[in-house]
């Protein structure tokens, strides 16, 4: 398809119909003019209502990507998106007004050879439990700074060139998880810059609670049981052990409240206990998890 617009938002979503409202009311809400970017919801083979409910939305174009996995989703929106630029997040997580007018902006200054990683603030949503919520906002790696500076970069919030991204082989759409993390170091590695975008946010909500941060962590095991050279239980089980001690060590160190924390450390204990039985599965055979 011959590029049009400037800018293309893009979206995958798996069964999203309770969180997906509120990115679409906040894409609504958008200070640039509607005729500078177009609005695409990729499906990934929803069982509930969630194409229903991006429809009701006129200004979206769903499209259906069969293939399980997130960036096999974003793929297929990449290769049907008329933007020069590529803007994706996803769709649990809350814009700011002037999240694309930002874009169209840092577009502007970086030009198309470049990764753009806005920034990313938890927040907890009004169902958030006191422990997992705190947990989470201390742990989720959502730090797109941090990320930028050491050579990754989150989905929650990336602008691209189409050009860029298609020059350099698109998303590994095989990966559970960890595919945009990977796809910015090859971005990297091939010589161009990661930027850092302060004033592009997006709003990204704390998981709920215990059983959606263990889907979580379930697949970002997976996705780095896929990604790894060298996939021996121990070595997984080492480098787990290694990442929960020092997780229970920020929690003890962080300023969340005193009364939290035992609680918090308790849950570090349990969620390491769950992902070594994920390790062993996933040495056995087992397939990654998908959440």
């Amino acid at each position: 398809m011959t590029d049009q617009l400037p800018l293309s938002v893009i979206i995958p979503v798996w069964n999203g119909e309770k969180e997906i409202p509120l990115l679409l009311d906040a894409l609504a809400d958008q200070t640039a003019p509607a005729d500078t970017y177009e609005v695409i919801v990729v499906d990934n083979g929803s069982s509930d209502r969630t194409v229903a409910v991006a429809r009701d939305y006129p200004f979206v174009r769903v499209e259906r990507e069969t293939k399980p996995g997130s960036y096999a989703a974003r793929n297929h929106a990449v290769a049907k998106a008329s933007g020069q630029f590529l803007l994706f997040t996803d769709a649990d997580c809350v814009p700011a007004p002037d999240w694309i007018a930002q874009a169209l902006v840092y577009a502007k200054i970086h030009g198309d050879n470049c990764l753009v990683g806005g920034r990313i603030e938890m927040f907890r949503a009004g169902n958030s439990g006191a422990f997992s919520s705190r947990y989470d906002a201390l742990t989720t790696g959502l730090n797109q700074e941090w990320n930028v500076r050491n050579r990754h970069c989150v989905t929650a919030n990336w602008l691209i060139s189409k050009r860029l991204l298609v020059e350099i082989g698109m998303f590994d759409d095989t990966l559970m998880s960890g595919g945009d993390g990977e796809c910015a170091a090859r971005i990297a590695d091939a010589g161009y810059p990661l930027h850092y975008a302060p004033d592009m946010l997006v709003r990204h909500p704390a998981r709920a609670d215990f059983r959606a941060l263990i889907a979580k962590k379930r697949r970002v095991i997976g996705g780095r049981w896929q990604r790894a050279d060298r996939r021996e239980i121990g070595h997984f089980s080492r480098l787990n052990l290694d990442e929960y001690v020092n997780q229970a060590k920020w929690v003890k160190n962080s300023d969340i409240e005193t009364v939290f924390k035992p609680g918090i450390i308790v849950m570090v204990v349990m969620i390491w206990s769950i992902i070594q039985l994920e390790i062993i599965k996933l040495g056995a055979g087992g397939r990654p998890h998908r959440a």
